[in-house]
């Protein structure tokens, strides 16, 4: 089930990537946990895909352009760990930005109930249980 569900994460991230967020819904629960890295900063939760596509639209106010690159950290059951490796451009400014953040994918019937990032890799693996 495990490589499932990462198979599952990156085609998620490649409808986002392509800016399909009805394709990317596809992959989302109803009732979505959606905790992306701005909830770092301000706290904001999305949840389900009223929530998601809330949070689309405020990344897409800030920026032109958005791809990330996930790469495999660890699979256990239900639950991915992928470092994400994100390239931003300014809507404004046109001023590129790279960031690299942790997320946790918690899955549910082949779908993801929730995604929280985390601002390093330990984190992460921590709160997947996966790393004390």
């Amino acid at each position: 089930m495990s490589q499932e569900n990462v198979d599952v994460v990156k085609e998620a991230w490649r409808a986002l990537n392509r800016g399909h967020i009805d394709a990317l819904l596809t992959f989302h629960t109803d009732d979505v946990d959606f905790r992306p890295p701005s909830h770092l900063l301000d706290g904001t939760v999305f949840h389900g895909h009223a929530g998601v596509r809330a949070w689309w639209d405020r990344v897409t106010d800030v920026w032109s352009e958005l791809e990330g690159s996930p790469s495999l950290l660890a699979a256990v059951g239900e639950q991915i760990v992928m470092a994400i490796d994100m390239r931003l451009v300014g809507r404004e400014s046109g001023v590129p930005v790279n960031q690299v953040f942790v997320n946790v994918y918690t899955l549910r019937e082949g779908r993801v109930a929730a995604v929280i990032a985390f601002r390093s890799e330990r984190e992460a693996l921590e709160a997947a249980g996966l790393e004390k």
